[in-house]
C-alpha cells in the first residue's frame, strides 16, 4: 500500500485544475458535516454530500475529510484514475477552484505530511481514529499486527507501542478513558512534537462521530476541555472544540435493533438538525436484518444477504452499538442497565434524555402438556437461530414436521419444511386457514391449493400432549373436532401461531400496559413517561391494540424520527393492516380501507349489511376474488384475492385513496343501480353509509 500510494503521489503533479469561480478557505471550511460535505483535491473544490453514503472506503473517512484541503491523502490511497472517476461521478459536483490568496491561509491547512504518530502506521491517521472509535479498545502494532485490546497490551508491556500522539490520546480521553490517556500523555510527551493548528479540524471531525455520543455529563465535559487545553496548546484560531461542547448531546438510547428500530436510526442519522447522541442495543449478536424475508434464508443461507446494516456503517452514522440484554429501567435516574454478550455476571449502566422501546415480540406458545424450553426438535420461527436450529435438523435425518399455525407465517414456515424434504403438515386450531384474513370460501380455495403442494392441512385441531423421549420430540398427542384423539409421528415441530409483545421491561419500570399487553402509547408514539416512546410490535396505540404487521412500524418509526429530529407535533394515522402474501407459489391478498374491514369482518357481511360485494370464482384456473364496495359503489372498501393478485397494487391504492372507483370498471354493468334502488336511493343521489 505505501508503495502504490507513492506511485500515486507522483501523479497528481500532472492534474489539471478545471476552470471555475474562487473558493475561500473560510467557505471551504463551512462545509464540514456528512450532510453538507465538500473537499478540496487537487485545487478543485467539490461537493460530495451526495457521495458520502456510496464512497467505497466507508462512511467515516470521506466526513472525516470534510471542510479540509486533502490532495496529500487522497493521493497517498488512490491512482489518478480514480481521481478521474472522482471528477466524472454523477454524485459529485464541482464547485470551483481554492483560492490562492497567502491570506486565506491554505499551506497551513495543506495536509501534505502524515500524521506524527500512528497507531495503523501506513494506514493513515484517519483510519486509526476510525479504528479506535469503532473499535474502542482495539488497536493494531504500526506493522499491521492485529493485536490483543488495547489496555491488557500495554499493561502487560507499555514500550512496544510507538508513541500515541496527543490527538490520538484526547480522542481515547474523550471516549472515557481519561487515566489512561493521561498516562500516555506523561510516558510519551517529550517524544511527541507540537501538533500544528490543522489538527483542530482533525479532531474535531473525528469528535462529530465519537466524542458527542459517550460524553454524557456536563462534568466529564469540562474534564475533556481542560485536558483539550493542555493537549491541543495555544492556536491561531478559536478552538472548534468549544463550540461544540457548549450544546451537550440529547441521549437517544433505543432497546431493540431488529427492522422497526434500524428504520428509526435510518431516518435520525439521515435527518441532521438536532445534536443527537444514539445508542442501540441489540439482544441477537448481530444488527438488524429483514425478518420479512427471514424464510428466503432456508434457501441462501447468508446473513449477508437478510442484513440491513452492518457495525462499520452504524459506526460510520455515528450510532453505538451495543450486544447484549437489557435488564432494567430506572426511570427517576433515566438510566438502563444491562448485560453485555460474553460478560453476564457484570451489570452496566447507560443514561438517556430519551428511551425508545422497539423490543418488538415473542412468538406465542401455548400451554401444551409435555412442552418444556430444552426439548430439541421444538422451534419458534422469529430468528435467524431459529432457521439455523430447523436446519440443523432438517440435515441430522429428519424426516417428518408440523407447522402450528395456518396464518401467512406459518403458511411461509411450512413451504420452506416442504422444501427440505420434510413430510409437512400445518395445524390450525382456528375453522380454515387465514382466519383473520380470508372468508371461509377463499380459504376453502387456499386450503386446496396448499394441499396441491404435498402439505397436509388439519384445522379446529387442539394440540392434547407433546410427546418426548430422553429429551427429544417424538411426536404430538391432536385431536380434531368431531374426532377421537391420535398420534403424530414428528421429528420436527415449529410455532408460528401468533406473537406477544415483548413488555416486560415496560412492565419492570411501571409503565401503563395496553388492554393485550405491549406499551400503551399516544399517536405521538409516546408512554405514560414522556421521556419513553414505544414502537413496533411492543406498541399499543393508545392501550387498545398492537400491530404485527411490518407496515405499522414503518409509520411508528418514521414519525417518532420527525418528532425526534425537531418536528414534535407529528401523529400516526390508522396503519394499513393490509397483507400479501409473497413466498408461495401462488398469490393471497386481503387488503382493506380500514382496520374495520378486518374487525368487524365486512368480507363476510351478508347482503342486508348495506355493501356491495362481487365474487368471481374460476376453479379451472384455481382464482378467487371477492371486492366489496359501499352501497352506492363509489367507493372499494376492501378485497380478497387467492390465486392471482397481479391487480394487487392498483385495487390497494383506490381502496386506501378514498377515490370514486364509479369508472374503473370493478362492478358489473347495472349493478350499483339496482342496489342503490333496493336501498331507497334516488338517481344521482350519493349518501355516506355506516359500516359499524
Amino acid at each position: 500500500m505505501v508503495e502504490h500510494g507513492t506511485a500515486a503521489k507522483s501523479e497528481t503533479a500532472v492534474m489539471r485544475i478545471r476552470g471555475g469561480r474562487q473558493v475561500s478557505m473560510k467557505e471551504l471550511q463551512d462545509h464540514d458535516r456528512k450532510g453538507d460535505c465538500w473537499l478540496c483535491v487537487s485545487g478543485e473544490v467539490l461537493d460530495a454530500t451526495a457521495f458520502v453514503d456510496k464512497h467505497p472506503g466507508g462512511v467515516m473517512s470521506i466526513v472525516l475529510e470534510a471542510g479540509r484541503v486533502c490532495t496529500a491523502k487522497f493521493a497517498e490511497y488512490h491512482s489518478s484514475r480514480a481521481w478521474e472517476l472522482l471528477q466524472t461521478h454523477p454524485d459529485v459536483k464541482y464547485i470551483g477552484n481554492l483560492s490562492t490568496d497567502a491570506e486565506d491561509g491554505t499551506a497551513d491547512v495543506e495536509d501534505s505530511e502524515p500524521m506524527p504518530l500512528e497507531l495503523l502506521g501506513r494506514l493513515g491517521g484517519r483510519r486509526a481514529l476510525r479504528a479506535i472509535i469503532r473499535d474502542f479498545a482495539g488497536v493494531v502494532l504500526a506493522d499491521g499486527e492485529l493485536e490483543r485490546p488495547l489496555f491488557e497490551r500495554v499493561a502487560a508491556d507499555f514500550d512496544v507501542w510507538a508513541a500515541v500522539d496527543k490527538e490520538e490520546a484526547f480522542l481515547l480521553h474523550a471516549m472515557g478513558q481519561a487515566d489512561f490517556a493521561k498516562a500516555l500523555h506523561a510516558r510519551y510527551a517529550g517524544r511527541v512534537p507540537e501538533l500544528p493548528s490543522k489538527l483542530h479540524a482533525r479532531v474535531r471531525g473525528a469528535l462529530r462521530q465519537a466524542v458527542r455520543g459517550v460524553c454524557s455529563s456536563d462534568d466529564t465535559i469540562a474534564e475533556v476541555m481542560a485536558l483539550a487545553a493542555d493537549l491541543m496548546g495555544p492556536a491561531s484560531r478559536p478552538n472548534p472544540l468549544d463550540a461544540m461542547f457548549k450544546a451537550r448531546a440529547e441521549r437517544v438510547v433505543v432497546v431493540g435493533c431488529g427492522p422497526v428500530g434500524h428504520r428509526l436510526l435510518h431516518n435520525l442519522t439521515q435527518a441532521g438538525g438536532r445534536n443527537l447522541a444514539i445508542t442501540i442495543f441489540s439482544a441477537e449478536q448481530q444488527p438488524a436484518y429483514d425478518r420479512m424475508m427471514l424464510t428466503t434464508y432456508f434457501g441462501h443461507r447468508s446473513r449477508e444477504r437478510l442484513a440491513l446494516t452492518s457495525e462499520d456503517m452504524l459506526c460510520g452514522s455515528g450510532v453505538k452499538l451495543i450486544y447484549g440484554e437489557v435488564a432494567s429501567i430506572d426511570r427517576p435516574s433515566k438510566t438502563v442497565s444491562f448485560r453485555a454478550w460474553g460478560e453476564p455476571s457484570s451489570i452496566q449502566e447507560v443514561s438517556y434524555d430519551v428511551l425508545v422501546l422497539a423490543t418488538g415480540s415473542d412468538c406465542v406458545v401455548p400451554p401444551i402438556p409435555g412442552y418444556s424450553p430444552g426439548l430439541s426438535g421444538i422451534f419458534a420461527y422469529r430468528t435467524i437461530e431459529d432457521v439455523d436450529g430447523i436446519l440443523r435438523s432438517a440435515s441430522g435425518g429428519a424426516r417428518t414436521a408440523a407447522v402450528v399455525g395456518g396464518g401467512l407465517l406459518g403458511l411461509e414456515a411450512a413451504k420452506a419444511l416442504s422444501d427440505l424434504s420434510l413430510e409437512t403438515c400445518i395445524l390450525q386450531r382456528g375453522p380454515f386457514l387465514m382466519d383473520k384474513q380470508l372468508d371461509e370460501q377463499a380459504a376453502s380455495m387456499l386450503h386446496a391449493k396448499v394441499s396441491a403442494m404435498g402439505i397436509a392441512v388439519h384445522h379446529s385441531v387442539s394440540i392434547l400432549e407433546i410427546l418426548h423421549d430422553r429429551g427429544a420430540l417424538v411426536g404430538l398427542r391432536v385431536q380434531e373436532r368431531g374426532s377421537e384423539p391420535r398420534i403424530l409421528t414428528l421429528d420436527v415441530l415449529v410455532f408460528a401461531c401468533g406473537i406477544r409483545p415483548r413488555d416486560q421491561l415496560a412492565r419492570q419500570c411501571g409503565l401503563e400496559i395496553g388492554s393485550s399487553g405491549g406499551v400503551k402509547i399516544d399517536r405521538q408514539l409516546r408512554s405514560a413517561d414522556p421521556s419513553i416512546y414505544a414502537i413496533g410490535e411492543v406498541a399499543s396505540v393508545e392501550g387498545q391494540f398492537c400491530d404485527g404487521l411490518w407496515q405499522p412500524g414503518v409509520e411508528h418509526a418514521d414519525v417518532l424520527a420527525q418528532n425526534l429530529a425537531g418536528a414534535r407535533n407529528a401523529r400516526i394515522g390508522d396503519s394499513d393492516l393490509s397483507t400479501k402474501l409473497k413466498l408461495l407459489p401462488f398469490d393471497v391478498a386481503s387488503f382493506g380501507a380500514s382496520r374495520a374491514f378486518w374487525s368487524q369482518r365486512q368480507f363476510e357481511k351478508q347482503d342486508n349489511d348495506g355493501l356491495l360485494r362481487v365474487v368471481h370464482t374460476d376453479a379451472d384456473k384455481g382464482t378467487h376474488c371477492q371486492l366489496i364496495f359501499s352501497c352506492d359503489g363509489r367507493r372499494l372498501l376492501g378485497g380478497l384475492l387467492v390465486g392471482n393478485a397481479s391487480d394487487y397494487r392498483r385495487l390497494h391504492g383506490l381502496c386506501l385513496s378514498g377515490a370514486d372507483v364509479t369508472d374503473e370498471g370493478l362492478l358489473p354493468k347495472g349493478e350499483c343501480d339496482a342496489k342503490r334502488r333496493r336501498m331507497g336511493f334516488r338517481s344521482g343521489e350519493h349518501r355516506q353509509e355506516e359500516t359499524s
